[in-house]
């Protein structure tokens, strides 16, 4: 979560969904804009957090960042993966690895992908 705007949609709309597949990618802002790992850690142990207060009727599916070919963004992607993996793991929450899942694509500009990726993750979750 980012912003105030942020939690109110989580608060107001989507801890109320029951039934519902909530499916979170997190993590490559994060790199980009925020060089601070333990800041970065607490968002991912915060949204972890909130991650328990849904429905247990929901399917929760967190993905984690996909890779970059931006030196200062992949040393931050790499700890945000370990983190989240760390985080999540033993929980109810399903983990898809999207740094896994992009080891052997090609971003089109540094860390943006074709929907070749996108179609691929919907195939795991479907």
């Amino acid at each position: 979560m980012y912003s105030d705007s942020d939690a109110v949609a989580i608060y107001t709309r989507f801890i109320k969904m029951k039934n519902a597949v909530i499916f979170i990618g997190k993590g490559l802002h994060d790199a980009a804009f925020n060089n601070n790992k333990i800041l970065n850690n607490y968002n991912i142990k915060h949204l972890f957090g909130v991650s328990k207060e849904f429905h247990h009727t929901n399917r929760i599916i967190m993905r984690t960042p996909y890779k970059s070919k931006r030196p200062k963004e992949e040393v931050m992607l790499k700890l945000i993966r370990e983190e989240q993996l760390k985080t999540w793991e033993n929980s109810s929450i399903e983990i898809i690895d999207g740094y896994k899942l992009t080891k052997k694509e090609t971003p089109f500009d540094e860390h943006h992908y074709l929907h070749n990726v996108h179609e691929n993750l919907l195939n795991i979750i479907c």
